[in-house]
């Protein structure tokens, strides 16, 4: 009987939460604090540049405070794992670089990988 009851509490409890607004109190308290930290990225070319891009993705406390995150980049049929450092502060949208990850030309020019950050919860 007494799960019975504290479960029709529970239920109700539930339910006025987000009438009072309090959700976005508590899912600070809740959400996500970091994302996985190897994650695949899958380079998109640049129009008719050596330059690739792809995404990165991190939480709002990983961009307010940085991370290292490891990278996985397929290349044929290899995969290339690189350690990237998310500096403090970053915003959504920021660019960062890694040189020398883009395409090879056959004259020996290479070109950039740019990841894009992007911020989730």
């Amino acid at each position: 009987m007494g799960g019975f009851v504290s479960g029709l509490i529970f239920i109700k409890l539930f339910d006025i939460i987000p009438r009072l607004g309090l959700s976005e109190g508590l899912r600070k308290y809740t959400g996500r604090k970091t994302t996985p930290r190897l994650q695949s990225i899958l380079p998109q070319k640049q129009s008719g540049e050596l330059d690739l891009a792809g995404i990165i993705k991190i939480t709002p406390k990983e961009a307010a405070d940085g991370t290292k995150k490891l990278i996985s980049i397929p290349y044929g049929l290899r995969k290339k794992n690189l350690i990237v450092t998310v500096p403090p502060g970053v915003k959504e949208g920021t660019r960062l670089r890694l040189k020398g990850l883009g395409q090879k030309k056959i004259g020996g020019n290479q070109g950039d990988l740019f990841l894009d950050v992007r911020i989730i919860d």
